[in-house]
C-alpha cells in the first residue's frame, strides 16, 4: 500500500481521520501524566524519620592543692625476637678448560738438487 501517492481523495481523507482519532485518543494520557508531575512537584520531598543519638560530655576542672607528692616508677621490659630464614638458590657457571686435538699443516723443507756443472767433452776443431 502506498499512502502518500494516493490519487483517490476518499482514501486520503480516511487516513487523515484515522490519524486524527489516534492523536485525540492519546491526549488524555499525556494530560494525566503532566498533571501528576505538577502535583508531585507541589508536595515537596517527604521527610524520612530517622533515629539519632546525641552525646554530650562536660569536663570540669577543680584545682586542689595538697601537700602530698607521690612518685611511681614503672618499667615494662619487652623482649621481641624476629628471625627470618630465607633460602636463595643460586647457580654460578664456571669455566672449564677442555683440550681438543687439532692438526695443522706444517711446512716441511724438501731438499732440491742444486745445479752442478757436469764436465762434458768438447769437440776440438
Amino acid at each position: 500500500m502506498q499512502f502518500f501517492t494516493q490519487t483517490d481523495p476518499m482514501k486520503r481523507l480516511r487516513v487523515r481521520y484515522i490519524l486524527a482519532a489516534i492523536i485525540l485518543a492519546t491526549l488524555p494520557c499525556y494530560l494525566t501524566g503532566y498533571l501528576e508531575a505538577q502535583w508531585r512537584m507541589d508536595q515537596g520531598p517527604n521527610p524520612t524519620p530517622s533515629l539519632s543519638a546525641t552525646s554530650t560530655e562536660t569536663l570540669t576542672i577543680t584545682p586542689t592543692i595538697t601537700g602530698t607528692t607521690t612518685e611511681t616508677a614503672t618499667s615494662t621490659p619487652t623482649l621481641t625476637t624476629t628471625s627470618t630464614v630465607t633460602f636463595t638458590p643460586s647457580f654460578t657457571p664456571s669455566n672449564t678448560a677442555t683440550s681438543s686435538p687439532t692438526t695443522a699443516p706444517s711446512a716441511t723443507a724438501t731438499p732440491s738438487p742444486s745445479p752442478s756443472l757436469t764436465p762434458s767433452e768438447k769437440p776440438t776443431p
